[in-house]
């Protein structure tokens, strides 16, 4: 026997398991239940033991363009439950709103976000889907 052995993540999050009490069972019944399981702990990971990172980014964080020239900026959200370093790998394109108060610098598409440069000077280009993200872009 295998004493007191507790599946409190993956078996409690499918409802598998209804408790967290530690319970009993042999070798095989152990090794039959997490090859059983195994599939369903891959899947959905053992998300009562991480709060998660929420991540929001613009990309580029600044940009310098001509007069009459055009870019696409990205706005990307994700998460990170793993420690360590966060990498590209932990973010996803999401779809947002952008706007400008300087509409004589950069003209702004508020739907898909392409910024065009109008005259010479500065401006900062706001996107809705995160509070406090601003992309600086300059027209020289």
């Amino acid at each position: 026997m295998i004493p007191a052995l507790t599946f409190e993540c993956a078996l409690a999050e499918s409802g598998i398991l209804r408790r967290k009490t530690p319970f009993t069972m042999t070798a095989r019944q152990t090794s039959v239940l997490i090859v059983a399981i195994s599939p369903l702990m891959l899947s959905m990971g053992c998300n009562n033991n991480c709060a998660g990172v929420g991540l929001a980014r613009v990309l580029p964080e600044t940009a310098t363009i001509a007069v009459g020239q055009q870019f696409l900026p990205e706005y990307q959200e994700g998460d990170s439950c793993r420690g360590g370093n966060i990498s590209d790998a932990d973010y996803h394109a999401t779809p947002s709103r952008w706007s400008t108060q300087d509409t004589t610098v950069v003209r702004v598409d508020s739907l898909t976000g392409l910024i065009t440069g109008r005259r010479v000077g500065d401006a900062r280009v706001s996107v809705h889907s995160a509070a406090g993200l601003v992309l600086l872009v300059r027209v020289r």
